[in-house]
């Protein structure tokens, strides 16, 4: 062979050589993004493996390898351990709740328009003892003559609880239906349930108010009269049926949005899909993801960006007929059509 020939040969191995170093450089690069996560949107702000990428080298950032790597141990399938999502999970819920809320005053109206319309036939007080007292209160045996402006509203909120939001807040209709016929029974209910937080008393501004907030005025006699703010300085009252402009600027303020918001976060939390007390953004595994997706959006269309995302990914149906834990709606599930 003669020298020149052994020379190109030699110069071939070395670029070989060179080349195989770095597909192992890159394949091992992906390999740590792909525990880190699965998705660009989980991407941002990560680093490659160490490469030679047009002459230039990149370092590895070695503390996300290791926590990439930590990552993928503590993920029980060998398969599943790359597929990470990240979802705001603040963001997600508060869509939920703001979903809830608009299903509770759609209840509510519909509601306060059959009452208007029995109202009207001579059947108001039939109507009464029908679809509030004997939803709410079955064990009551109230003959729906007594006032109804709390019930009125919790049978909304039962209605608007069709996939079991509200499950650990409403008052259970057959042992404790005593407690969502009363103002403020229904107020001390709430705060031994813990939403304590969510609740105002005292002065108020309509300016603070949010649609679906629920409004109790005092009316003498250490008794209140429960109302639902929608919006634009009025609200729906049944008892006075119909929809007034709001004057008074004291009494006890039901931030009805926070507590879906809590509520919703507190079963995500004993399902252990999110991390507890962590605001924000959470990097999430993928199969958890879509567990979480089908609690968020049983009974909405899934028109989310985020939702299409685990949607594609997972290749089948993402909302569940029921929830991801197979409970059933264990409260008011036979609550009578209008």
């Amino acid at each position: 062979m003669s020298p020149e020939k052994k020379k190109t040969i030699k110069i071939l191995k070395i670029r070989m050589r060179k080349a195989a170093y770095k597909i192992r450089r890159y394949l091992f690069g992906l390999s740590v993004i792909g525990a880190i996560a699965a998705t660009p949107t989980s991407l941002n702000g990560q680093t490659h493996g160490e490469r030679n990428d047009n002459g230039k080298k990149i370092k590895i950032n070695i503390a996300e390898r290791r926590a990439a790597l930590e990552q993928r141990k503590q993920l029980s399938s060998p398969s599943g351990y790359s597929r990470m999502i990240m979802i705001d999970i603040d963001n997600e819920v508060a869509d939920r709740a703001n979903w809830l809320i608009d299903e509770f005053l759609a209840a509510s109206a519909k509601h306060l328009k059959a009452l208007k319309t029995a109202t009207r036939n001579g059947q108001k007080t039939k109507y009464v003892k029908k679809n509030f007292f004997d939803i709410v209160y079955r064990n009551g045996h109230l003959s729906g003559r007594n006032n109804y402006c709390v019930t009125a509203i919790n049978r909304a909120l039962i209605d608007a609880n069709a996939c079991g939001d509200l499950n650990n807040v409403l008052p259970e209709y057959d042992s404790e239906g005593f407690n969502a016929v009363e103002c403020r029974r229904f107020v001390n209910h709430l705060r031994q349930k813990g939403f304590d937080d969510c609740i105002k008393s005292g002065r108020f501004n309509i300016r603070e108010l949010d649609a679906g907030d629920i409004v109790m005025t005092p009316r003498g006699g250490g008794l209140y009269h429960a109302t639902t703010y929608i919006g634009n300085g009025k609200v729906r009252s049944f008892n006075n049926d119909g929809e007034w402009n709001l004057k008074k600027g004291t009494g006890i303020i039901i931030k009805t949005k926070e507590i879906a918001q809590k509520a919703i976060k507190q079963e995500l939390e004993r399902q252990k899909l999110i991390a507890p007390q962590t605001n924000g953004h959470q990097v999430i595994p993928l199969a958890k993801a879509q567990k979480i997706m089908q609690i968020l959006y049983n009974g909405r269309n899934p028109d989310n960006l985020m939702a299409q995302q685990l949607l594609q990914k997972n290749n089948s149906k993402m909302l569940a007929a029921s929830p991801v834990d197979n409970t059933i709606v264990r409260r008011h599930n036979a609550t009578r059509e209008i």
